[in-house]
């Protein structure tokens, strides 16, 4: 469980985003587990931008905490974190290129 300390901490570090309850009715988990006072931390629409890639460590942090959990929960992280490009957007990556570079 989640003090307040914690959210207020979580508040700082994640300051370039916006925190959103979400109400338990709206929460589905992979094992069926409920969960009360959930809450994410929602991408500001004004500061995204294809041109800014993820930072690695980072990235390979939450690859391998979604890998640690279930199959399932890990290839939707894989496809809901990036979109499938065609290759003309030279600053989107694609699943292959993730794949390919990470060896996941």
């Amino acid at each position: 469980d989640l003090t307040i300390e914690n959210v207020l901490e979580l508040d700082e570090r994640e300051r370039g985003y916006d925190r959103v309850d979400i109400p338990q009715e709206n929460i589905s988990t992979y094992d069926g587990e409920l969960i009360q006072n959930a809450i994410v931390y929602k991408g500001k629409v004004d500061k995204q931008s294809r041109s800014i890639q993820p930072n690695v460590d980072y990235f390979k942090l939450c690859l391998d905490g979604a890998k640690s959990h279930f199959s399932e929960f890990y290839n939707d992280y894989i496809s809901t974190t990036y979109q499938n490009g065609s290759g003309e957007d030279p600053y989107l990556i694609t699943i292959s290129d993730i794949r390919e570079k990470y060896q996941v």
